[in-house]
This record gives C-alpha cells, structure tokens and sequence, in this order.
C-alpha cells in the first residue's frame, strides 16, 4: 500500500503575492486533512466534506487566477483553463461516488491530488515570476525610451 504524503508548503511554491500564496496555503491545507481523514480511516461522509470544500476553494482560486492570467498570457489561458476545469471534473467525481457510498481508493486520490497541486504550485510560480520579470522588462525599456 502506497504511503500518503502531505504536502509542505515551499518557497519555489510562492509567486511573491500573499493573496494568491495564502490560497495555495489552503488548498494545500485541505489535502493535508484529507491525507490525516483517510489515515484515519474516517467515514466517506467526512472525505466528502473535505472533497467539497477542496472543489469550493478550487473553484474561486480558479476564478481568480484565471483572470489574472487573462491579463498576462492569453496564449496560455487556454491550457490553464482546461487543466482546472479538469481538475474540478476530477474532484467532483470523486465526491458524488463517496456521496453514494461507493468503495473509492482514496490513497490513489490522494496520490493524484499531491502530484496535481505540487505540479500547479509550481508551474503557476513560474508563470507569474515569468510574467513579473516581462513587466519589468517593459517598465525600464519604456523608462530608457522617455
């Protein structure tokens, strides 16, 4: 049986915004309750809870960072937008099988859901030190030409 890992915040995880870092800090502290719920061996009414305010979370950090990206990269809005929807799908499944009492591998969800927020931590880090270092490119290049 695969062990269940929590998730520990990092600095390569920040994008220098305490808004957007404080909501990564609580997606990351709802998977680490579902990792304690399953080690628990709690009810499939409490993982379902927790899968809930996962997708709830989820889904206004989306929004948010969706828009933000709008702004910054139109070109990879696309991708973004499909890996969250995706993401959302995903979790959402996994809720209405608990909801209906079905048998669900949660160290295999667990294993996912670690591999697809470390993998979004950093990647959206990249983008947005990315698309900080592009605006202040801009910024002096605009400063040199006045």
């Amino acid at each position: 049986m695969e062990t269940l890992k929590k998730i520990n915040w990092l600095e390569i995880y920040s994008v220098d915004n305490k808004i957007i870092d404080d909501e990564h800090k609580e997606l990351i502290e709802i998977y680490n309750s579902l990792v304690t719920a399953v080690q628990n061996n709690e009810s499939n009414e409490r993982l379902s809870k927790i899968i809930l305010n996962l997708t709830s979370c989820s889904l206004l950090h989306f929004k948010m960072e969706d828009e933000y990206m709008q702004k910054l990269y139109s070109t990879a809005l696309f991708a973004f937008k499909k890996t969250h929807k995706n993401f959302i799908y995903k979790i959402s499944m996994i809720n209405v099988e608990l909801s209906m009492g079905y048998s669900v591998n949660m160290t295999e969800i667990c294993s996912y859901l670690k591999k697809w927020l470390e993998s979004h931590l950093v990647t959206e880090s990249a983008y947005y030190h990315r698309s900080r270092m592009f605006e202040t490119k801009i910024i002096q290049s605009e400063a040199v030409a006045i």
